[in-house]
């Protein structure tokens, strides 16, 4: 009797331990499925955050846009400039005469319009000088071959500082940088007849330049567009 009771008791000593354990581990398990939607919140608040942090792009402000600059203040550098002599048109204060150089001196026409007290566009025009032969057997001819080289330089040289002066000039924001106004003034000699142009976008403006013939001359237009 008694070694029957022993029997007992161990048994039931062994069965209180096995439904222990198995308490202690569901018990666990509920435990650790509780905290797992903590955890998910906590990597979603985690990802909210991350996305509600600005990036270093949106940091960085944007880029000014090409803007005119108010009439009187091109017209001042107008006047005041040292590259050249501009003499207004006493029938149009939007006309100019430019003159550039000595040897021989460029004459070129400016013309620009006005919306809201601010330029819109400008447009500048450049005679080509008439094309000889200085192969030809006349004296005469040769004579005025030489003077169109010279002429055709100093016209270049007239379309490369005018360009670089007055389109940053009446650009507000500084936005047009000398860079790409020296690609496009170079895309600009390259001009050779009226079947050629050339375009560029910036950021603001449109650049565009042609040939055209006028009383019997070719000439260069190179126009600035800023957008409304």
């Amino acid at each position: 009797m008694k070694r029957f009771l022993k029997k007992q008791l161990l048994n039931m000593i062994f069965l209180a331990l096995i439904v222990g354990g198995a308490l202690t581990i569901y018990f666990l398990s509920r435990a650790e499925h509780a905290k797992e939607p903590s955890d998910a919140a906590e990597s979603a608040g985690a990802v909210t955050v991350s996305s509600a942090s600005p990036s270093p792009a949106a940091a960085v402000s944007a880029a000014p846009r090409a803007q005119g600059v108010p009439e009187s203040v091109f017209t001042a550098h107008l006047s005041t400039s040292s590259l050249f002599e501009a003499t207004a048109s006493p029938d149009d204060p939007c006309l100019w005469t430019l003159v550039y150089g000595e040897s021989p001196p460029v004459t070129t026409t400016l013309q620009y319009t006005v919306d809201y007290g601010a330029v819109s566009s400008l447009e500048l025009a450049f005679q080509l000088p008439p094309e000889y032969d200085e192969k030809s057997e006349s004296a005469i001819e040769q004579y005025l071959a030489n003077s169109e080289n010279r002429t055709r330089a100093a016209r270049e040289e007239a379309v490369r500082t005018l360009l670089t002066d007055l389109l940053p000039a009446c650009d507000l924001n500084d936005a047009l940088s000398r860079a790409s106004v020296r690609i496009w003034t170079e895309e600009a000699l390259k001009i050779s007849s009226e079947d050629d142009d050339y375009s560029q976008k910036s950021d603001g403006c449109t650049f565009y330049a042609y040939q055209m013939q006028q009383e019997g001359r070719d000439i260069l237009i190179c126009l600035l567009f800023f957008e409304t």
